[in-house]
C-alpha cells in the first residue's frame, strides 16, 4: 500500500496511474487464484508435518512442482496474449494508456509467477508455526523497495516501479529458499499427485470466477473519469493492507490450530474459534469504519499533505475506504471460516458459495456504478461480501451439526 502511495505521491493521480493499476489487475487476480488453491490444499497438509519429518521435504517438493505448473503455464500464454486481452478489459483507456499498461503488464506476469513459487515456502514456514522470520523477510525486503521507490520513481516514472516490485519478490523469494534449505521442484509429483489436483479443481475453477472482482473494478473504473481507477485502487489497497495484518497476525496462527482440532473431531472447540474470531473481526471493523466517519477531517488533511493529493481527491479516497468496510469485515472473518472447511476436505462448498456471491454482485456492480460512480462499485463489494459471510456461517454451522451428530 505504501509503495502505491508513494507512486501516487510522485506521480500524480491522473492517466498514466490508472494504466500502471489496471496493468496490476489480471497479474493480481491469476497470482490469488493459483496462491490461493494452492495454500488451501498444501497448508493443512504441511500442518500435520515436522520439522524434523523428511515426509515434509518431499511433500514440499511435490508442492513445489505444481506452483511451477501452474504458474509457469499461466505466465507464458498470458503473457503472449496480453496484446489481445489487456485492450478488451479496458475499453475506456486511449491507445497511449493501452500500450504502457500493456508494458507494465509483462513485469507484474512475472513478478505473479515468482510470487506462486514463494507463496509455497510461506506455508511451509507457517504450518511449521515458523511466523516470525517468514514476515521479517517480507518486512525488509518490502523496507528497501520503499526506499528505491522513494529515490528512483521521482527520477524514471513507473517503469522504475515496475522493475522494483520485480526485486522485491525475487528477493523475498531467494531467501526463503535459504530458509527452507533449498528444497527441490518435483514437477513429475506434482503432476502426479492426484488427491491434490482434485481438490484444487474447484477452487481453480471457482476462483477463476469470483476472484475476478478487481478486473470488472477496473473495467468499470475504466469508463469514469481520469484518477477513478487511481482512486478506487487506492482504497482497495489500504482495506486490503489491513486485511492482510489482521490475517497474518490472527488468521494464520489460528489456521494450523484449528487443521489439528478438526483432524482430531474436535468440532466444538473449532467452533468457539471461529465464531469468537468472527465477532472480534466485527468489532475491529466497526472502529475502523467509525474511526473513518468521526475522524473523516482531520484524516483527509494528512492523506492531502503527506501524498500530495488535493482536497477532493482525499474525500473520494477517504470515502471509497469506508464504504469498503464490508469488505474488511468479510475478508478476515472468510479466511478462517473457509479454512475450516478445507481442513474438512471440503473445496467445493467455498466455491459454490463463492460463485453465488459473485453472481450476485455482477449486478449490484452494474446497478451501483451506474447511480453512484466508483463509490457505487465499492459499497456493491461491501454488499456482496457480506451475504458471502452470512452464507458460509449458516452452511459451516449446519455441516459442523451433522458431524457431531454422526460421532
Amino acid at each position: 500500500m505504501l509503495m502505491q502511495l508513494l507512486i501516487v505521491k510522485f506521480v500524480g493521480v491522473g492517466a498514466n496511474t490508472d494504466a500502471y493499476l489496471a496493468a496490476q489487475a489480471v497479474p493480481t487476480v491469476v497470482g490469488a487464484i493459483l496462491i490461493g488453491a494452492l495454500q488451501s490444499v498444501w497448508l493443512p497438509r504441511f500442518s500435520l508435518l515436522t520439522k524434523e519429518d523428511n515426509k515434509l521435504r518431499l511433500e514440499l517438493g511435490t508442492a513445489n512442482g505444481q506452483s511451477a505448473l501452474l504458474g509457469g503455464a499461466l505466465l507464458v500464454f498470458l503473457g503472449t496474449t496480453v496484446s489481445i486481452w489487456l485492450p478488451i478489459l479496458f475499453p475506456g483507456f486511449t491507445p497511449k494508456q493501452h500500450h504502457e499498461a500493456i508494458f507494465y503488464s509483462i513485469f507484474l506476469l512475472c513478478t505473479f509467477a515468482v510470487a506462486t513459487q514463494s507463496s509455497i515456502l510461506l506455508i511451509a514456514l507457517r504450518a511449521q508455526e515458523r511466523y516470525f522470520i517468514g514476515e521479517a523477510v517480507a518486512l525488509a525486503a518490502t523496507l528497501v523497495a520503499l526506499c528505491m521507490v522513494y529515490v528512483l520513481v521521482p527520477r524514471w516514472g513507473l517503469a522504475a516501479a515496475a522493475w522494483i516490485t520485480l526485486g522485491r519478490v525475487v528477493t523475498i523469494y531467494v531467501i526463503q529458499l535459504h530458509l527452507a534449505e533449498w528444497p527441490p521442484i518435483f514437477v513429475k509429483d506434482g503432476l502426479r499427485d492426484r488427491n491434490s489436483w482434485k481438490l484444487m479443481r474447484p477452487l481453480l475453477l471457482g476462483a477463476s470466477i469470483y476472484k475476478t472482482s478487481p478486473v470488472v473494478d477496473r473495467y468499470w473504473g475504466s469508463l469514469a473519469d481520469a484518477g477513478a481507477i487511481t482512486l478506487l485502487s487506492l482504497a482497495q489497497l489500504f482495506i486490503t493492507a489491513f486485511a492482510t495484518v489482521l490475517e497474518r497476525s490472527a488468521v494464520v496462527p489460528l489456521a494450523p490450530r484449528m487443521s489439528r482440532l478438526i483432524d482430531a473431531g474436535r468440532y466444538r472447540e473449532a467452533r468457539y474459534l471461529y465464531i469468537r474470531f468472527t465477532l472480534s473481526i466485527l468489532l475491529i471493523t466497526v472502529a475502523v469504519v467509525s474511526a473513518a466517519y468521526f475522524g473523516a477531517d482531520a484524516i483527509v488533511l494528512v492523506i492531502s499533505r503527506a501524498f500530495s493529493l488535493n482536497a477532493d481527491d482525499s474525500v473520494r479516497l477517504l470515502t471509497l475506504i469506508a464504504a469498503l468496510g464490508g469488505f474488511l469485515f468479510a475478508s478476515v472473518a472468510g479466511a478462517a471460516i473457509v479454512h475450516v472447511f478445507y481442513s474438512m476436505g471440503d473445496t467445493h462448498t467455498p466455491v459454490y458459495i463463492g460463485v453465488i456471491g459473485f453472481s450476485v454482485g455482477l449486478l449490484l456492480k452494474w446497478a451501483f456504478f451506474h447511480s453512484y460512480g466508483v463509490l457505487g462499485l465499492a459499497a456493491a463489494t461491501s454488499t456482496y461480501f457480506v451475504m458471502n459471510i452470512l452464507l458460509f456461517l449458516v452452511t459451516l454451522e449446519l455441516k459442523i451439526s451433522r458431524l457431531e451428530i454422526k460421532r
